[in-house]
């Protein structure tokens, strides 16, 4: 718990942290979401009834050779049902559990100082990222990435290939790890847009099998009607949390509620 609390620490500090140079991109958002069908045991967020309130935390900034990405999730429930190991004891109880992840990487055009990009590629990165749980649960990941060429500046696509340590309970698993992040718009006249994640592991004598994990979220700009700028979003909308290997299938939609900053 220690460990964790240092790094939520760390990460606060960087979700808090503002660059310097107005040419390089950041952004935050806070999203509160509220939903059911939580009912994912290997994650742990996962309740009696199905229903549980999602605090996320999100920043992207990038600097002179690269970017950081980093999130904080806090899991909350009355009725929250409690861990058990491989053996069957309990290990964690409680309302509220936390999850976490920070996600370097460097750019090659940023390195270089050149456009670098071909055909469909915009870029080419090489990526870490850290994850760590309330639960013993933490993964060190190393891999590299792709960004897409697109043909409007809010149109963001990335591919990435990982190598994964993952470590739960003092057992490592040795894993690949594919991972996408997309951001969409729907109807700019609307303000809607598609954005999320996935993540895919292929069955390598993983226990949990061939794993998929994605979030896509459909979301409307309210604010484009009262915020001071664009770049200042109000959004409501749909968050689809979806989980499914050998053990667990789960999907899970929530009403959720975003400011972005």
């Amino acid at each position: 718990m220690k460990h964790l609390l240092s790094f939520v620490f760390f990460a606060l500090t960087l979700l808090s942290f503002n660059v310097a140079n107005a040419q390089n991109y950041n952004s935050t958002f806070g999203q509160v979401a509220y939903g059911s069908g939580n009912k994912d045991f290997q994650f742990g967020n996962n309740t009696e009834d199905g229903n549980m309130w999602l605090i996320t935390f999100d920043h992207v900034s990038e600097w002179s050779y690269g970017g950081n990405y980093a999130f904080i999730n806090f899991m909350a429930a009355d009725n929250m049902i409690p861990d058990t190991d491989f053996d069957g004891n309990e290990t964690h109880k409680g309302p509220i559990r936390l999850y976490t992840e920070w996600s370097p990487w460097l750019s090659l055009n940023k390195i270089t100082g050149k456009d670098l990009g071909f055909w469909i590629f915009k870029d080419f990165s090489i990526e870490g990222q850290l994850n760590v749980s309330y639960s013993s649960f933490y993964a060190l990941l190393g891999g590299v990435g792709m960004t897409f060429k697109t043909s409007n500046y809010d149109t963001f696509l990335k591919l990435m290939a990982y190598y994964k340590a993952s470590t739960f309970g003092g057992n490592t698993d040795h894993l690949a790890q594919i991972t996408g992040v997309y951001d969409i718009p729907l109807s700019r006249k609307l303000g809607v847009r598609l954005q999320g994640f996935f993540d895919f592991i292929p069955n390598s004598n993983y226990y949990w099998g061939t794993d998929f994990l994605a979030q896509p979220r459909v979301l409307y700009n309210l604010g484009q009607h009262f915020m001071p700028d664009k770049f200042t979003k109000l959004e409501v909308g749909v968050d689809v949390y979806m989980h499914y290997n050998n053990f667990v299938s789960v999907t899970a939609p929530q009403a959720a509620v975003r400011l972005t900053w």
